[in-house]
């Protein structure tokens, strides 16, 4: 079978390749004294199965904040102030911005501008994805770019009514969280379990003093990234799709001031009357430059302040299942090569077609060998006709 077979394809004819190619490897049986021969390949993909299986669960996790229709997984700004409930932490910490989302910037749903864009999201993921070493960015504990929120028609609609919004929401989550690590630290038995996970959130230094504000939707945009095969390009919609950055002022927590200067040529018209003389604290860029900017910014300070706690911690919520025989050991499942090592000696313990894990990644290798693909790590898109 040719190395190149499938190449050149659209994306239809590729999607029903890779159906046939699983037809096919599912009813090939396991060959046998294969395992001793691929052990250590099947091992090196067993921990990339473990990567994939993690971050396929975060992104079903963001999916509510960013893409359904209501805000019961959203924070909601309906005045100058917000609200943030014991439940938004999560949302709001082990982030380096919030990204606030205008009313012009929303669609309109049943009557209302509630709908923040979509492919925004989506390109904005993809973008942030590929900042970090092999796609692999820190994703535990709600760890991300931003979280959304969404501003109603009561809510701001100037840039120094979304920064005092900001501020109250920043005042409002320290508040909580010292109450909620309070309240985590105290004997087991006075508090719920459920309690102790807010020790693992904490507000990062770099929320308070920079934000995203999306004012408008390129739609253009949309048409430009739009392929003749009909799939919208993300990676290209991120280059045209532009978003604001705005520094709060509030530096005090930074291991250095925040500016823009590195930026300015790639600056675009800011075309806002609120912005008038405030070229130093906000900026028009594009989503692509704003997301590389806010990492750069993150790792920058995460150098700079190496015990940053979230950084360091594996959210057990994300990690998959322990094989049979290690199911009272759930450290097994917390490291990608101890949770390979076990499948490993699980199949040999009771043979490849015992253990799905293994006999999946059999076929995925010996396929690949053959230039075909066999569930490859490959994520669904958040929607149809989305791709990279």
């Amino acid at each position: 079978m040719p190395a190149n077979r499938g190449q050149g394809l659209g994306i239809k004819e590729k999607a029903q390749l890779d159906q046939d190619n699983i037809k096919k490897w599912n009813a090939i049986p396991t060959p046998e004294h294969v395992f001793p021969a691929l052990k250590a390949d099947i091992r090196a993909d067993l921990i990339e199965a473990w990567h994939f299986h993690r971050e396929s669960v975060f992104r079903s996790e963001l999916k509510p904040s960013w893409l359904f229709p209501t805000d019961v997984e959203r924070i909601v700004l309906n005045d100058k102030r917000g609200i943030i409930r014991l439940e938004d932490l999560r949302r709001v910490c082990n982030k380096p911005t919030a990204c606030y989302w205008l009313q012009s910037a929303q669609g309109v749903l049943n009557g209302i501008r509630n709908d923040p864009d979509q492919v925004t999201f989506g390109a904005m993921y993809e973008e942030w994805r590929a900042c970090y070493p092999e796609n692999r960015p820190n994703i535990d504990y709600g760890h991300f770019l931003a979280n959304p929120v969404r501003i109603t028609s009561a809510g701001p609609t100037t840039v120094s009514e979304v920064l005092e919004a900001h501020r109250s929401l920043c005042a409002q989550t320290s508040t909580l969280l010292t109450q909620a690590h309070a309240k985590a630290n105290e004997r087991p038995e006075n508090i719920p379990a459920w309690y102790a996970q807010y020790n693992h959130y904490s507000l990062t230094p770099l929320y308070p003093a920079i934000i995203l504000i999306m004012d408008r939707v390129n739609d253009s945009a949309k048409e430009l990234s739009t392929a003749a095969d009909g799939f919208l390009r993300l990676q290209r919609f991120a280059q045209l799709q532009t978003i604001l950055l705005v520094r709060t002022g509030d530096d005090e927590q930074l291991s250095a001031s925040i500016s823009f200067d590195s930026l300015k040529d790639q600056s675009l018209p800011l075309d806002r009357s609120d912005a008038t003389g405030q070229e130093d604290n906000i900026i028009r860029v594009t989503l692509a430059t704003a997301v590389k900017f806010i990492t750069n910014l993150e790792e920058r300070e995460a150098s700079a302040q190496p015990d940053t706690h979230y950084r360091k911690l594996i959210d057990p919520s994300l990690c998959p299942w322990a094989p049979e025989g290690f199911e009272g050991d759930n450290q097994v499942c917390y490291d990608p090569e101890t949770w390979a090592d076990a499948n490993l000696a699980m199949t040999e313990r009771d043979g490849c077609d015992n253990n799905f894990m293994t006999w999946q990644s059999i076929r995925r290798i010996l396929a690949r060998r053959e230039g075909e693909d066999f569930y490859q790590f490959e994520h669904t898109p958040f929607r149809n006709r989305w791709v990279t």
